[in-house]
C-alpha cells in the first residue's frame, strides 16, 4: 500500500511540474526572443498577420512582427517589426504584406530601397503595400464575369 502512495505522489509531482513547464513556455513564447532593432510600418489593413509572423529581406528571414497595434488617430494597424541586429535595411525600402501561395500564411516582405543610408532604429517605412484579400479578389472576379455576361443577354433579347 505504501508503494502505491509513493507512486501516486511521484505522478502528482511530475504532473504539476509538467503543467508549470507548459505555462512558463507558453508565456515565454509571446516574446519573440530576438535581439535587434525595431522598425515600424502602418498599413490600411493587416489581415492574416500576427505577432511572430516572419519578415524577409531578399528572400532571407531577417526578423519577425513583434507587435500589432491600432493607430487611434488614423484607425490603421501599425506594426512593430523586429530586425536582426546585423541586418541593415536601406532607406526608401518598401514593406509589403505577402502570402505564401493562395491560402498560405502571411508574412512581411521588405523590398530594398536605393538609399545609401540604412533606416535608423524606430523609423517608419514610408512605402507600404497591403495584402490582397482573397475574398475581395474573388468578389471582383465574379462582378466582372457578371458584367461581361449582362450585355450578351441584352443583345440576345433585342434580336
Amino acid at each position: 500500500m505504501k508503494e502505491n502512495s509513493t507512486i501516486f505522489a511521484l505522478m502528482g509531482a511530475l504532473t504539476i511540474l509538467l503543467v508549470v513547464l507548459v505555462v512558463v513556455l507558453g508565456l515565454r513564447s509571446k516574446h519573440t526572443g530576438l535581439d535587434g532593432y525595431l522598425l515600424y510600418a502602418t498599413f490600411e489593413q493587416a489581415d492574416g498577420l500576427s505577432v511572430g509572423s516572419p519578415v524577409y529581406l531578399s528572400g532571407v528571414k531577417v526578423g519577425v512582427v513583434e507587435q500589432i497595434t491600432l493607430n487611434p488617430k488614423a484607425l490603421k494597424p501599425r506594426l512593430a517589426i523586429r530586425i536582426a541586429p546585423k541586418v541593415g535595411v536601406p532607406e526608401e525600402s518598401a514593406a509589403m504584406i505577402m502570402s505564401d501561395g493562395i491560402l498560405g500564411a502571411k508574412f512581411i516582405k521588405i523590398e530594398p530601397g536605393l538609399g545609401n543610408q540604412m533606416m535608423p532604429e524606430g523609423s517608419d517605412f514610408e512605402l507600404v503595400q497591403d495584402s490582397i484579400i482573397i475574398e475581395v479578389l474573388l468578389e471582383r472576379i465574379v462582378q466582372s464575369a457578371e458584367a461581361a455576361r449582362k450585355p450578351k443577354s441584352a443583345k440576345q433579347t433585342a434580336e
